[in-house]
């Protein structure tokens, strides 16, 4: 819902692509990429504009969970949606901020299955994510934690 602030009662959003009303001061807006809308106020004798950007992710469903037990549910750490950016890099670091494993692109091949870059398998606990997309959707990479659990 964007919120809008003006004591006149003529004013307009612009563009008003996907939004429940572009005349009211906090429309219901849900954009299908990044956009930038524009909130005109005007009195009558002058006018004055106002612009807020909305951004929208990609639909990427990153888990803080999965479990490598071996047991065939949730070994990999599966992040949806990584697929349509094949150059994303992915690395995740320990509390101690020592990376344990790195990979650019994330196909089901090269999935984190909770082992360190040496192979050896890592302790139940929490781990920090960065994934660097690549691409023009993402202004920063993505931040996070993701938990091994046993």
């Amino acid at each position: 819902q964007l919120q809008g602030s003006s004591s006149e009662t003529d004013i307009v959003w612009s563009p008003d692509v996907n939004m429940s009303d572009p005349n009211v001061l906090n429309p219901v807006v849900n954009p299908d990429q990044t956009i930038t809308y524009f909130l005109t106020a005007d009195n009558g004798t002058c006018s004055i504009t106002d612009e807020m950007v909305v951004t929208v992710n990609s639909g990427l469903v990153i888990p803080n969970t999965f479990s490598p037990n071996g047991d065939g549910i949730n070994d990999t750490w599966e992040i949806l949606g990584i697929e349509k950016y094949p150059d994303a890099n992915v690395q995740i670091y320990d509390r101690w901020g020592q990376l344990v494993f790195q990979t650019t692109g994330y196909p089901p091949s090269k999935r984190w299955n909770g082992t360190s870059k040496s192979g050896k398998p890592l302790a139940a606990s929490a781990y920090y994510y960065v994934i660097n997309v690549r691409d023009d959707d993402f202004e920063e990479p993505l931040k996070g934690h993701v938990t091994i659990l046993e």
